[in-house]
Parts: structure tokens; C-alpha cells; sequence
């Protein structure tokens, strides 16, 4: 509640209309504490939730920097970086991501989000000669959803550009089961519920997903994370003191192109992988709360590798992918003393188009009653409840 408060404090000092939705969660009534309701409490608390996680999430058209575990020792020791810029594109979707490597450090983007921001890779001493190339991955498949706090086996269905049906049995383990307050005393039987069934760090996982998603009809990607949810199995052991993090295994039912790589997010942090002929996947995370998660598909169409240049920044490449296309790609590659202070970056949308995101479809307001409703009600399935909620705002 502390690090949402804060975050909400932050967005409202910038956002007039940010600053009028936590006063009026603040106006709610009894929400200032003391003598407030149980159902009036957990109401602010998901107002205030929902000013963080659109300053916190929001990566939708996200630049990510992602580094393969192979080449974290090189960039340790590297005192440079090269930045790349995209300039013409023709034939390449913008939902394709770039990606980049020279010599042992890789980064990825969206072709629509690299068309705005550098992408900036750590690299040797500016002296240096060094091995260039990229790969254009095109994504055809994807599927979002929140982990459920206390069950590790999904069956998880991904929405495809060809309406093919395809599915993948996720197992997770470290995120379940932990309630990590149990020592503090609690305030009254709805905390204690909360606390529980961990219905807030759900709640604040699903908002933060339809936001990540934007999605025309937000309260569909509500439902659908729901319905996962509540359709996971396997009945998942309590713990006494936090996981370490999480391990993930990913078995997909069907063939997929060759070359597939899986994109797995996890909140803020990335893993990608190959997709081995036996279609397993297993990949380990080291954070371990329910954040919003996204898996994606995606195919290499094609790419190139060059020596860079000594004073050459323009490139241009015009060659032909998978299925017979031309295109061409205009990229300015430049070489910079200072070595980026970050290895994981984001381009996110403008805070005030986040929070308008928000307020258009009505889930500033949503949020805060689906909290109240819950902690009135205090329903043994808590999934099931938030259900039937989220279905009647789409009457």
C-alpha cells in the first residue's frame, strides 16, 4: 500500500487528472483510515493501486533491452556502447522486432518503438572492430494472463493472426502459496482475507495486464486472465519465507514454424528462448510476485551480418525474407564512449495516455469497486467472484 501511495503521489504531482481520481478515492467514505470500513479501505487501496501500476507497467510498445545470460560476463567489462537507430523501412510489419547483436551483447525492439528511441548495446572500447547483425522476428502468436496465487499447472490458449488454435501446458513454481504479511496482525476479518487468498496482488497483476495490452475491449482481457486462472490446477503447498524466484516450464501442444523463439515477460523482466523439436521449454525467473505476464511467438523472417566499419554509421540492406518479400532497412549505427547505465530499457507510452487508457473504459472506477464488493462479500472463490463481476460490466 506504501509503494502504491507513493507512486500515486508521484503521478498525481504531474497529472491533474490523476490527482482527481486519488482525492476522490481519498473522499470515499471513511478512506482516510481510522474509523473507515473494512470494504472502504480495500477500495483506496485499489485506487491508489491503479495510480502505480499505470506509472509502473505500461510497456505495451515496450523497447526492451534483453541480455542474454551468455554475454553478461563480456558486458561486464565493456566501457563503451553503440547506439542504433532505425531510419527506412519498407516491407517489415511494425509489430516486428529487431533483433541486434554485436559480438557477445544482443537487444531487441519493436520496429514501431525503435522507429522513436536508440536502441543502446553495451560494447569494447570504442577502438574496436566489431561484428554486426540483426534479425527481423516476426510474432505470430501471443497470449496474456496472471498467475494464480496458489495453483502452478495452466492450460494456456494464444491468439493467432491466422485464428489457428494453439495451446501450452505452463507449470510455475515459486510464486504460490506465500503470505508473506502473516506476522503483521491484521486489522480486521477482510485483511485477513485479502492477505489470504492474496486477492490485491491479483487485482493489481489483472489491472496492470489490460493495461500493458490496451486492448479495445479491456474488460475481454479481465475475463479472459480470470477464466485461466480459474481453470488452473494443482493445489500448491504454503511456504515460510520468500521464494527465490520462479521456474517455468512451457510444453506446447501443436508443430510450430521453424526457428520459433518463445518471448516470455514477467512483469519488467524478459527470457527468450529457442523452441526445441520436442516443444519443452524451461526457463527461471528471479522475481516471484503475480505480475502481469505476456508469452509471444515469434519467427525469424531474416537477417544479415556485417563488420562494422571504422567511421561508416549509415547502413542500408535490401534482401528478401522466408515467403519471397523484398525489404529494406535504413539503420544508423553509432558508436559512443559512455557505456549505458541500464541493461534493461523501455519505451512506454506518454503517463497521461496510460491514464486516460484507464478513465476511457471506466477501470479507475471499476478497480476500487471490485475491491469493496470483494471485501464485503468475502466469497470462498474469490476467481469465480471476480468473474461474474467482470462479465456484467460487458452487458
Amino acid at each position: 500500500a506504501a509503494a502504491a501511495a507513493a507512486a500515486a503521489a508521484a503521478q498525481a504531482s504531474s497529472s491533474p487528472s490523476a490527482s482527481a481520481s486519488v482525492a476522490a478515492a481519498a473522499a470515499a467514505p471513511g478512506a482516510a483510515g481510522g474509523g473507515s470500513s473494512p470494504s472502504d479501505r480495500a477500495a483506496a487501496h485499489m485506487a491508489l493501486s491503479l495510480q502505480g501500476i499505470h506509472s509502473a507497467y505500461a510497456a505495451s510498445e515496450g523497447q526492451l533491452s534483453w541480455r542474454e545470460d551468455v554475454g553478461a560476463a563480456v558486458e561486464a567489462t565493456c566501457t563503451a556502447a553503440t547506439e542504433i537507430s532505425l531510419g527506412r523501412v519498407d516491407g517489415i510489419s511494425d509489430r516486428a522486432y529487431l533483433s541486434v547483436k554485436i559480438d557477445n551483447s544482443r537487444r531487441q525492439a519493436k520496429v514501431s518503438g525503435l522507429a522513436r528511441q536508440p536502441m543502446v548495446i553495451p560494447t569494447p572500447t570504442a577502438g574496436s572492430q566489431l561484428t554486426f547483425g540483426f534479425t527481423i522476428l516476426n510474432p505470430v502468436a501471443r497470449s496474456c494472463f496472471v498467475l494464480h496465487p496458489n495453483k502452478y499447472r495452466y492450460r494456456i490458449p494464444f491468439r493467432t493472426d491466422s485464428g489457428r488454435a494453439l495451446l501450452a501446458d505452463v507449470t510455475v513454481s515459486g510464486h504460490e502459496g506465500c503470505d508473506l504479511g502473516r506476522s503483521a496482525p491484521f486489522r480486521d476479518s477482510a485483511e485477513e482475507y485479502f492477505r489470504h487468498h492474496r486477492v490485491m496482488e491479483f487485482m493489481e497483476g489483472l489491472f496492470a495486464t489490460a493495461l500493458n495490452e490496451q486492448h479495445e475491449y479491456p474488460y475481454r482481457v479481465l475475463e479472459e486472465c480470470i477464466e485461466i486462472a480459474e481453470r488452473a490446477e494443482g493445489v500448491s503447498r504454503q511456504c515460510v519465507s520468500p521464494p527465490s524466484g520462479m521456474d517455468w516450464v512451457i510444453d506446447f501442444h501443436d508443430a510450430l514454424p521453424e526457428g520459433s523463439v518463445l518471448c516470455l515477460k514477467v512483469g519488467l523482466e524478459y527470457r527468450q528462448a529457442r523452441i526445441p523439436a520436442d516443444r519443452r521449454i524451461q526457463l527461471t525467473f528471479p522475481s516471484s510476485h503475480l505480475a502481469p505476464i505476456r508469452l509471444e511467438i515469434l519467427v525469424p523472417e531474416g537477417g544479415r551480418k556485417i563488420r562494422l566499419e571504422p567511421g561508416v554509421e549509415m547502413y542500408n540492406f535490401d534482401f528478401c525474407v522466408k515467403d519471397g518479400r523484398r525489404v529494406r532497412l535504413d539503420l544508423s549505427v553509432r558508436r559512443t564512449p559512455n557505456q549505458p547505465t541500464s541493461t534493461l530499457e523501455f519505451m512506454q507510452s506518454p503517463r497521461q495516455d496510460r491514464h486516460d487508457y484507464l478513465r476511457r473504459h471506466g477501470l479507475l472506477e471499476f478497480g476500487p469497486r471490485l475491491a469493496r464488493e470483494l471485501a464485503t462479500a468475502q466469497p470462498a472463490n474469490p476467481m469465480e467472484f471476480m468473474l461474474r463481476l467482470v462479465r456484467s460490466q460487458q452487458l
